[in-house]
């Protein structure tokens, strides 16, 4: 147990240095940034129309459940999501997640955050 301990250690150590990946360690599980989150003042509609356009640009879309704000995708190898839900009536909450092979890739989420953004 304690050798698991040391190499968690080491990892989050030599992540910091790199500033590649936040870890958060409780008990047994790890919490990670993988997304990017920004307030839109436009229509669900006009964001899902964007974000659907973009994905299909970047990569190939998995899911689409438009009642549930919810595209799932592969861009770069990497599992991407983009979760569209109300907060007022004309401000949306816009989240994307990107993780390749299991491990967070915020640079992608945020690129494909600012494209939608920049297509709107």
């Amino acid at each position: 147990m304690k050798t698991k301990h040391a190499w968690i250690a080491l990892f989050c150590l030599c992540s910091s240095f790199c500033g590649c990946v936040t870890i958060t360690v409780e008990g047994n599980k790890f919490y990670t940034s993988d997304y990017a989150v920004t307030s839109v003042d436009a229509s669900f509609d006009n964001i899902w129309r964007v974000a659907v356009r973009q994905l299909e640009n970047l990569g190939k879309i998995t899911e689409s459940k438009k009642e549930q704000g919810l595209i799932r995708a592969v861009v770069q190898e990497a599992a991407v999501k983009v979760e569209i839900s109300k907060l007022s009536e004309r401000t949306m909450h816009l989240r994307v997640s990107a993780r390749r092979h299991l491990l967070p890739d915020e640079m992608l989420a945020e690129s494909i955050l600012s494209s939608i953004i920049r297509n709107l």
